[in-house]
């Protein structure tokens, strides 16, 4: 099987990460990746997510032939899926995701000031990654709610979501 399910709920929490790291790492052009590290120190850090999927979702660090084989079990909640929003990920993307997780942190904890070539690339690929592959998972009322998600650097007279909002009740038990 090439796909895992994944809870709606997760793909909303991941959506709103990607989207905080994107709109962080594009504030961080004018100041130094020292504060977005300082930024990081009081939220929800890449270690954390990669912890998580790790856990939760059994991603692995290496590449798709690591991934353990997932149990083809099929039970009731598949035919109620009107009440149990469940998507799915294929391996690829939640190794995907689990990189450009680690090349973030990486990135915070390199010690650079500036911001590079290096850094935009990353931002982009962020981007790319959570607007073209979960946006589309996401209605459109959920999208307009996690879309003004709080970042470093945001103008303080906008009304941002908080993080807090969006994060699933399992983050915390890991």
């Amino acid at each position: 099987m090439n796909e895992l399910e994944v809870d709606y709920k997760q793909i909303l929490f991941f959506y709103a990460f990607l989207r905080q790291v994107d709109l962080s790492l594009d504030r961080s052009r004018w100041t130094s990746l020292k504060e977005l590290h300082d930024y990081y120190q009081e939220r929800i850090s890449p270690e954390q997510m990669i912890s998580y999927l790790k856990i939760k979702l059994n991603v692995p660090d290496g590449d798709f032939n690591d991934f353990p084989a997932q149990e083809e079990t099929r039970n009731n909640k598949g035919k109620f899926k009107l009440f149990n929003k469940k998507t799915t990920l294929s391996k690829e993307e939640l190794i995907h995701f689990h990189q450009l997780l680690k090349l973030f942190d990486q990135c915070l904890k390199s010690g650079e000031e500036k911001y590079s070539i290096e850094t935009e690339s990353l931002r982009v690929d962020i981007a790319k990654f959570y607007s073209l592959l979960l946006e589309p998972k996401i209605t459109k009322s959920d999208l307009k709610k996690v879309i003004s998600i709080e970042h470093y650097g945001q103008n303080r007279l906008l009304k941002t979501k908080e993080m807090k909002e969006v994060i699933p009740k399992d983050f915390f038990t890991i």
